[in-house]
């Protein structure tokens, strides 16, 4: 073989590793495709809180006693404060006669998809499920927190009319020792100059 014989066959070598290399790389791709596909399959497959139906109407919430807030388009309404309310005298922490109650809240979004948040108050603490497995908008997930120290924590609706907004959250007491350890738990938002229909 001469000299310029060696040097093609030499890249046709090259070549030929190069495409089996890739080969393999194409094929391990499609394989992580398909384990990303599998995946995100498995997310929408998140049916969140079983009692209620996958296509959860805002007048079956509202009728259900949930605290709705009705964010659609040209909406602006929030139902059934008086289950809110109710809920925080019962659980304050400064209360008397503290005692276990839960409530549930649909934030409808503009395009009209709930997130649903369960926030249950017993002897122990408070729970929060945050079920967003209908929302269109955020990553369909159920997310649970189950350590929320009922000694620490307390549900309030701080109004900020700064961004027109009552936030409602689970804020550490005051009189926690180190409660710089503890952060305050963001549970949803709605607007002050939103209607109140009770």
């Amino acid at each position: 073989m001469n000299k310029k014989t060696l040097i093609i066959f030499g890249l046709l070598v090259i070549i030929l590793v190069i495409a089996i290399k890739g080969y393999d790389l194409i094929i391990k791709k499609g394989e992580d495709n398909s384990e990303l596909t599998e995946t995100v399959n498995n997310i929408e497959e998140i049916k969140g809180f079983t009692d209620i139906p996958q296509n959860f109407e805002i007048e079956d919430a509202i009728a259900s006693g949930y605290f709705v807030i009705d964010g659609r388009e040209d909406s602006d309404k929030i139902y059934n404060k008086n289950t809110l309310d109710r809920f925080i005298e019962n659980t304050n922490i400064n209360s008397k006669n503290r005692k276990p109650d839960k409530i549930r809240i649909a934030n409808y979004n503009y395009d009209g998809y709930p997130t649903i948040y369960e926030i249950e108050y017993n002897e122990f603490g408070y729970i929060l499920t945050i079920d967003a497995s209908r929302n269109n908008i955020i990553p369909k997930s159920i997310i649970t927190n189950d350590n929320i120290p009922g000694n620490i924590y307390n549900l309030i609706i701080d109004e900020d009319p700064g961004i027109n907004a009552a936030i409602i959250k689970l804020l550490p007491n005051n009189n926690t020792e180190n409660i710089e350890q503890y952060e305050e738990i963001e549970i949803t938002r709605y607007l002050l100059s939103d209607e109140i229909v009770n």
